[in-house]
């Protein structure tokens, strides 16, 4: 089987322990370079998000730090006002780190990651210190969304779904085959499945 060859010899082995007693159509991995220059997009509200939060934080830190005589009493409301500030603002400073490593981890996702398509449903297995299995059966896809580049690789989106969320405002549920190297063989694995579930 093709997929099998495109493949690293654990994902493969994953893949066969997943799908025992069923036939593998289509199995893949996203491009984790491609996942991470997507990912990076969030630079763009995580740099100016960052230089205001860490000059904030930093000259909150500064001022508590600072040991200079103090000349006048102060009182402990004040230092705990003094805090409580600093360790708000580190919230935010916190929020700040985590959207730089944004990227970092969806390219460690992205190599731990592996797609595969049967007979009978879709798997997005991702591979670690504990795997998590996550399947979508033929008769929950609503509609399929290909989204492909010139040279064949792109997104598949699976819609499951509708929903609204707390405000009223709609929400749509959707398992992603994401920077994928052929994204039209992955789309045509998943329209023949539906059509031998609706065969049955």
């Amino acid at each position: 089987m093709s997929w099998m060859r495109d493949l690293p010899r654990d994902d493969v082995e994953a893949i066969k322990v997943e799908t025992r007693g069923e036939i593998v159509r289509w199995a893949g991995k996203p491009d984790a370079g491609r996942a991470f220059r997507r990912a990076f997009a969030i630079y763009a509200m995580a740099i100016p998000w960052c230089a205001i939060t860490f000059t904030v934080f930093g000259v909150l830190l500064a001022a508590v730090l600072s040991g200079k005589p103090v000349t006048r009493a102060v009182s402990p409301w004040e230092y705990a006002m003094m805090g409580a500030f600093v360790l708000f603002s580190s919230a935010f400073v916190a929020a700040g780190l985590a959207m730089l490593a944004t990227p970092f981890w969806v390219r460690s996702k992205a190599r731990r990651t592996i797609f595969a398509i049967t007979d009978k449903r879709i798997l997005t297995v991702v591979t670690g210190r504990s795997q998590t299995v996550t399947t979508v059966v033929p008769d929950h896809i609503v509609k399929i969304e290909r989204e492909e580049k010139r040279d064949g690789s792109g997104t598949l989106t699976l819609v499951t779904g509708y929903e609204k969320d707390s405000d009223g405002d709609p929400v749509t549920k959707s398992e992603e085959l994401y920077a994928v190297r052929d994204v039209r063989a992955a789309a045509r694995a998943v329209e023949e499945m539906r059509d031998t579930t609706r065969r049955k």
